[in-house]
């Protein structure tokens, strides 16, 4: 329930509904904000926010922006499959 009333609070803003992927591989169900992953395995509900430092200097503020979220994502994928691996 918390899950679904989040992922639609998030489509109905049009800033965050652009950001918005869904993300299979994870638990019953997944989905990327931008910003944080939300999981859906079971009874259990993660939140998986990832922001360790972005090296490297950009051409714009977009660009700059672009390679933190994909970053993000990727360091909270890889820390949601160890958490999984512990959820049975």
């Amino acid at each position: 329930d918390v899950f679904e009333r989040q992922k639609k609070a998030r489509m109905a803003n049009a800033d965050t509904a652009q950001k918005m992927k869904s993300i299979g591989g994870f638990g019953d169900e997944a989905f990327w904000n931008g910003y944080d992953l939300w999981i859906v395995k079971g009874d259990y509900l993660l939140t998986v926010l990832a922001h360790p430092f972005l090296a490297g200097s950009f051409k714009s503020k977009e660009a700059m922006e672009k390679a933190r979220a994909d970053q993000d994502l990727s360091y909270s994928q890889k820390a949601a499959t160890k958490i999984l691996l512990k959820i049975k």
